[in-house]
């Protein structure tokens, strides 16, 4: 079996350079590095994250292809990556792993240029994710990885709940107060649970909700270490995991 390999830079995912007006996040127009311009309607840009050397961490998917609904996982990252870094998508019972190499080949083995992966085929990687899907993430480095592409304007993500354990994410490339992120269907006890690096930070969902002096609030997230009203933020370009009685829950904005 041939060894797969690929100096990063080299695909066009992995160049993927936007120029906009403020940096980030802009509209409209943008030019990749290989020098096409590209127009879009929606907001296109990138963000950055943080990552942690043979740690792992849980991001999630926020941005599209353009002109699409979903993103190319050849596109998913387009800077910081790094050969043999790898990537778990859960699938209801385990993982489909991804890993990332300087060389992939098709399944014809034909060469072609740095990707990722399909690690049950030993091919390279033929998948899409939508804004909103999480995954699991294991860099070989300590680094940034730039995420990019186009802002759905439809800024929502429909899962199916079914009291299962589901990785999400926010849409849209945004850090954001839990309590202020739309969960459409969720019900009393549905709960989140957000990595840290160690273990997990719970929150569960209550009609009623109560701040530290055990004055009365809304409905929203508890914080389960305190009992009280979570105020806890989800950092930009992270997942988490959430499990919801419901059929069909939507997140959103």
């Amino acid at each position: 079996m041939h060894p797969r390999r690929a100096p990063v830079g080299k695909s066009p995912a992995a160049a993927l350079a936007f120029r906009t007006a403020r940096g980030g996040l802009g509209g409209g127009r943008f030019a990749p590095a290989w020098g096409a311009e590209v127009v879009s309607s929606n907001i296109v840009g990138y963000n950055k994250v943080d990552v942690t050397a043979n740690s792992f961490d849980i991001l999630g998917s926020q941005f599209t292809n353009i002109g699409e609904t979903d993103i190319d996982i050849q596109d998913l990252i387009t800077d910081g990556l790094s050969e043999s870094d790898n990537i778990l998508f859960f699938n209801g019972t385990g993982y489909d792993s991804f890993t990332f190499f300087e060389v992939t080949f098709d399944e014809d083995w034909n060469e072609l240029g740095a990707g990722w992966q399909d690690d049950a085929s030993g091919f390279r990687a033929v998948k899409t994710i939508a804004p909103g899907e999480a995954f699991w993430i294991k860099p070989v480095a300590t680094k940034k990885m730039t995420f990019s592409g186009e802002v759905s304007a439809e800024n929502t993500y429909t899962f199916v709940g079914g009291n299962a354990n589901k990785l999400v994410a926010i849409p849209v490339p945004q850090k954001v107060d839990l309590q202020d992120v739309t969960f459409e269907n969720i019900a009393e006890s549905d709960s989140i649970q957000i990595y840290n690096g160690n273990g997990y930070d719970s929150y569960t969902y209550f009609d009623v909700t109560f701040d530290e002096d055990w004055n009365e609030l809304g409905a929203g997230w508890q914080d389960d270490s305190t009992g009280a009203r979570s105020t806890k933020e989800v950092d930009l370009g992270k997942g988490f995991w959430i499990k919801a009685a419901s059929d069909s829950v939507t997140i959103g904005l």
